[in-house]
């Protein structure tokens, strides 16, 4: 361990022979201190590079859940989206239905084909289709007798 201080510097080392040291410096030949010296440094490189290399595919690995995490989220407001609009537009198409069949039948003074029991107006046509083909009721309604899907008059 190494802390360097105030301008000092302090070494902490942990002994692999235990005993008394004759000295701190390695005593050989300059040849032999140098390979050492590269040896030591090539270690050092290895060691080096197999944490960079770790870093570098842990980083790839956090970008990546963060991509999929991304993904999966806009992929889901994006259904959340679709859901929204396909509500949307059966209310919107049921409601128009509903006013035409209204419209249609204070005209003609006929029944109504929108029957509130029905949730879904191409239902309650295919129904209708069903029973007689080409043909509408021609029963009279009275107007203050109809509700809407909701239970109020229109």
């Amino acid at each position: 361990k190494t802390t360097f201080l105030k301008g000092i510097l302090k070494v902490h080392l942990i002994k692999k022979i235990h005993g008394v040291w004759g000295g701190l410096l390695h005593k050989g030949s300059k040849t032999e201190l140098e390979s050492i010296r590269r040896q030591a440094f090539n270690e050092r490189q290895i060691r080096m590079g197999d944490i960079h290399q770790q870093a570098k595919k842990k980083r790839v690995e956090e970008e990546r859940a963060a991509l999929q995490k991304q993904i999966d989220l806009e992929n889901s407001e994006r259904q959340q989206i679709e859901h929204h609009k396909e509500n949307e537009k059966k209310n919107a198409e049921e409601d128009l239905y509903k006013n035409f069949v209204l419209s249609q039948s204070s005209k003609n003074g006929k029944e109504p084909l929108y029957n509130p029991v029905y949730s879904n107006a191409t239902e309650r046509l295919k129904e209708t289709n069903k029973k007689q083909p080409g043909f509408t009721n021609n029963v009279s309604v009275d107007p203050q007798k109809i509700q809407t899907q909701d239970g109020t008059k229109p």
